[in-house]
């Protein structure tokens, strides 16, 4: 008997960019207020959800059949807040433009 080998499905590797991005955002979280840092992974993931169902939300009722300008859409926005986030500051940790003491 021959083993079939199983084609990798293309959606395959952009679930590992995915995870990528969502450890980049909740790596920082004990960095923002490490007091408070229940809190904060709170928001964090709760915002996460959020935003999951503003998608949802933008794909069934604003893009509906024109799902390539839905993610033209969605490109733009993440490029936006990719700039934006050059100027996040922590406090007490290094960025772009120096120290926040």
């Amino acid at each position: 008997f021959r083993r079939r080998r199983r084609k990798r499905h293309p959606r395959t590797s952009r679930r590992y960019f995915v995870q990528a991005t969502e450890g980049a955002t909740f790596g920082i979280v004990p960095y923002i207020c490490p007091e408070g840092l229940g809190g904060v992974c709170a928001v964090v993931g709760a915002w996460g959800n959020i935003g999951a169902v503003c998608w949802g939300m933008m794909f069934k009722f604003g893009y509906l059949g024109k799902f390539d300008k839905g993610y033209e859409a969605m490109g733009y926005i993440i490029i936006a807040s990719a700039v934006f986030s050059v100027f996040m500051r922590i406090k007490g940790q290094n960025h772009m433009f120096g120290t926040l003491e």
